[in-house]
This record gives C-alpha cells, structure tokens and sequence, in this order.
C-alpha cells in the first residue's frame, strides 16, 4: 500500500463516518463502531499531514524519513485489514450466513493499530528534535565565523566612509573615528 492506498483508506472512513443514507453502511453493528472509525481518522490524517504534506527541513537522514514512513504504511495496511474483516464480518452476517472463518470479528478493536500509529509519530518526532539538535550545535561555529568576518569588513568599511567624510581638525577626527570604531568592536 503506498500513498494513494492510505488515501483510499481515508475516503472508506470518511464514508463509515460520515455516510447516513447508504444502506451498505447504515448497519446498526457498523454505526456502533463510528467514534473508532473517527479516532481512526484523525490518527491517520494526522500523520499524514506529519510525514507526507509537511515540510522537514530539519531532518537529514532521508533513509530514517523512509523507515518510518514504511512502519506508518504498515500501520495503515493493518488498519484497512482490520477493518475489511470487520465490515466483511458485519455483511456476512446481515445476509443471515454464518462467517466460515474466525477471522471475521463481530466488533471492531483498532487500539493495537493506534498505539502503533502514535508509536511511529513519537519516533518522528524524536527524529525532528534530534535533528534540530544537531543544527542548533553546528550553528553557534557557523555564527562565530560569520560576525567575526562581519567585523572585519565593518571595521574595514567604517574607516573607509570616516576617512572620506571627515571635515575639521585631524587631530579631532583620528579621536573621534577611533571612538567610532572601538564602539563599534565592543557591540560585536
């Protein structure tokens, strides 16, 4: 199952949660189980929108991004597994047979399927703050270079304009640019 898979998902449990006038779904049996089809939507939107529409600017190990997407798409394949048995179960039964396998469930119970859902959200988002570690660690080397370089060419550009602007006595400019410029340091 790949993203348009889980997509398909989504619509069947948009229609268990939402569609009133289809007599396929309005089953007082597959009306009971509506709030875990619901929960079961959120969760899957949820990290829909976490792994796939979102952006993940921090993250670096592209390969870990796909581990998890892959124990995500699990996660969903055992979901719509879970579900077809349920709704196949609930059919078989409201045409008055008797289900030849003990594989068809007369309730729902998606509680294994969301704990794995939120266990590969918590991983991600481990993912994401280990990541923005790393950035944050490199970042205060990259700064330090970056305004010691930004003071040398302030400095250097400081002196430049002041040697070209300064009117009145020599002596008074030399104390004045050299006030400029060691303000100009400590601010750094």
């Amino acid at each position: 199952m790949g993203y348009a898979g889980i997509q398909m998902l989504m619509e069947k449990l948009k229609q268990l949660i939402n569609c009133k006038d289809n007599p396929l779904i309005n089953i007082p049996s597959i009306i009971y189980e509506r709030p875990q089809f619901q929960l079961l939507y959120q969760d899957l939107g949820s990290m829909i929108q976490t792994l796939y529409i979102d952006e993940h600017q921090y993250l670096h190990d592209q390969k870990k991004l796909n581990d998890v997407k892959k124990r995500f798409t699990y996660a969903a394949e055992e979901a719509q597994y879970i579900v077809d048995l349920f709704l196949s179960g609930v059919h078989i039964r409201n045409n008055g047979l008797l289900p030849t396998s003990k594989d068809f469930k007369d309730s729902l119970n998606l509680d294994d399927v969301r704990r794995s859902l939120l266990s590969v959200k918590v991983e991600f988002m481990s993912m994401i703050i280990d990541s923005m570690k790393m950035d944050s660690s490199r970042r205060p080397e990259r700064i330090l270079k970056q305004s010691a370089a930004a003071q040398i060419s302030i400095s250097s550009e400081s002196k430049k304009l002041l040697d070209e602007f300064v009117v009145g006595h020599d002596r008074d400019a030399e104390l004045i640019r050299d006030k400029l410029v060691e303000d100009q340091k400590k601010e750094f």
